[in-house]
């Protein structure tokens, strides 16, 4: 069994992130004031119905939503890296990053060893020599089961190559080499077999183990893969129905007169009473409310904020 080599990480917090689109004169709620956190050394998963800003609120976390004028306003009252606060596009804080997209853009040509050592070259301090990168290389394609097929090529529709786990595996491995504080993954599991997806966790499980936050957005998750969750962010139409710690949520909803049946996937239950209640009726019940008695940032650190909700023009 191999790990991680340990590295340094950083907790994620962040209050009234918001955003709004501007469509024919009607302004479209994304985000509505969502707080929350992504411990050092745990994987969080933000959970929810499709539209409910799942992609967007990682995508604000991250820096890669830039504010466009009369189009798209990104609003956040703080976001902290541990107790500092940060601007997400700034390029030292992006630094210390890793994000996993939901669609790879691996060269087709190029084989797993070839892409994570060009990464590696690419990114990490000159003074590494070239027996250095190898060695990393090899490690990481050791600590990701990618052994056998690293020479193979990651291939397309049209040429036979690595199937749909070992690519996103190999994109994993491209952003693992700065040894990041924290790795953002957007869907990592989708369009991946039951196995394959499983797999794909026990590694965030273990960047997390490394001393990493994890922070992945998950679609509908097996109830195998929603064991292996350590928090979980519950979004419905940009609004938190749920934040905590993820075996708490079952008792969080049976409390609110939603009790998950017995033998039932905890995941699939939550998202069902996400979709099959409306928003007044799941407001009326107990929900949308900080249920997060540790959620109060250190107000100490804000006093360099401005009082109010400030813009954030990403770039």
């Amino acid at each position: 069994v191999t790990t991680f080599c340990k590295r340094k990480g950083h907790s994620l917090r962040w209050r009234n992130v918001a955003m709004k689109a501007f469509k024919h004169d009607t302004i479209v709620d994304i985000l509505a004031g969502v707080s929350g956190k992504a411990p050092c050394g745990q994987v969080t998963a933000i959970l929810g119905p499709s539209g409910s800003g799942k992609t967007s609120l990682l995508n604000v976390l991250s820096g890669r939503v830039e504010s466009v004028r009369r189009k798209l306003q990104v609003t956040t009252d703080t976001i902290l890296l541990d107790d500092t606060p940060i601007d997400p596009t700034d390029v030292k804080v992006r630094q210390r990053i890793a994000f996993v997209a939901q669609d790879d853009s691996l060269p087709i040509t190029a084989t797993p060893r070839e892409a994570i050592l060009f990464s590696a070259r690419l990114r990490l301090p000159k003074t590494l020599s070239d027996d250095e990168l190898r060695h990393m290389t090899e490690q990481m394609l050791s600590e990701l089961h990618l052994q056998d097929c690293a020479d193979t090529m990651v291939g397309s529709s049209l040429i036979k190559g690595l199937s749909g786990g070992e690519r996103k595996r190999t994109s994993v491995g491209v952003e693992l080499v700065t040894k990041p504080a924290i790795l953002f993954a957007d869907e990592p599991t989708s369009g991946l077999d039951s196995f394959n997806a499983l797999e794909l966790c026990h590694v965030m499980k273990k960047v997390a183990a490394a001393g990493s936050a994890v922070l992945l957005t998950i679609h509908q998750p097996s109830s195998d893969i929603f064991a292996q969750l350590d928090q979980l962010l519950l979004l419905k139409k940009g609004k938190v129905l749920y934040q905590g710690p993820a075996e708490q949520v079952v008792d969080y909803f049976e409390a609110r007169n939603f009790a998950c049946p017995p033998h039932h996937n905890p995941a699939d239950w939550v998202l069902t009473v996400a979709q099959t209640n409306t928003m007044q009726q799941l407001e009326t019940a107990g929900f949308f409310h900080d249920n997060d008695d540790d959620d109060k940032l250190v107000e100490e650190e804000n006093d360099s904020l401005d009082e109010t909700s400030h813009s954030l023009i990403l770039t």
